[in-house]
């Protein structure tokens, strides 16, 4: 149950991360039902100024176990860098990478 939270979580910080730069600030909230009917639900928001974005996600899995994300990415011309960290029942997890967009 954890790795699906987990998963899922993942994929839709993904997605979130990766449209929050369209926007100069945004509130998404969505449920959703997992493959073994559980109620996972997802609170975020964020903020873009200029080159620089942010955002902050809170899933709620079945058992009421939640996980948050709050990240941030900017960019120079087409080479951006970014972070986000990553905190559960399970501890957290940091990552920071750059990229190039074309």
């Amino acid at each position: 149950m954890k790795n699906s939270l987990a998963i899922s979580a993942f994929i839709s910080a993904v997605f979130i991360f990766s449209t929050a730069a369209q926007a100069e600030s945004w509130q998404r909230n969505r449920t959703v039902v997992g493959p073994y009917g559980g109620i996972h639900t997802m609170q975020g928001s964020g903020t873009c100024t200029g080159n620089a974005c942010s955002s902050n996600q809170k899933w709620i899995g079945p058992a009421n176990n939640s996980v948050t994300r709050n990240g941030s990415h900017s960019c120079s011309g087409n080479q951006c860098s970014g972070s986000a960290t990553w905190n559960g029942p399970s501890g957290g997890a940091s990552i920071k990478r750059n990229w190039q967009r074309y």
